[in-house]
């Protein structure tokens, strides 16, 4: 959320910490913030009204606030991929491939491979952004 603030200061000018507070407690930020996970469980765990312990019991806070700001429109859209699509491995992982990586930095767009990703999103804004996916799981965001 903290990078959302960041872009629309770049993007809309100076603005300060109320203003950004304020848009981002209105849902009004003009950059969605989209949340990729790998691990199904806590995806689950999130996209659950009735939330329960996490198998990892330190993780019941974050994911209540996690679930929170999807509700409350902060956070726009919530996605569960396989590990094997995750882009952010190969900068943690040193045996993980680069070249997802370094091709979706060279074309601006990411490259789904597995096409069984699932879908949260309990309060999208189609006036801000179009999603495009192409049948080889190209994944495009657009602005209408």
């Amino acid at each position: 959320m903290m990078l959302a603030g960041f872009f629309e200061e770049v993007w809309h000018g100076t603005k300060t910490s109320q203003e950004i507070k304020n848009l981002l407690d209105e849902a009004k930020l003009h950059m969605p913030i989209h949340l990729y996970l790998d691990a199904r469980s806590v995806f689950a765990a999130i996209a659950n009204p009735e939330t329960k312990q996490p198998t990892e019991a330190q993780l019941l806070y974050e994911v209540k606030a996690l679930h929170h700001h999807l509700m409350s429109g902060r956070i726009e859209r919530l996605t569960w991929i396989d590990t094997l699509d995750m882009l952010v491995d190969a900068l943690t992982k040193g045996k993980v491939g680069r070249r997802a990586l370094l091709t979706a930095f060279a074309s601006g767009c990411w490259l789904l491979t597995r096409p069984d990703h699932v879908v949260f999103c309990p309060k999208f804004r189609p006036q801000i952004r179009q999603i495009r996916v192409s049948p080889l799981g190209n994944v495009e965001l657009r602005k209408i």
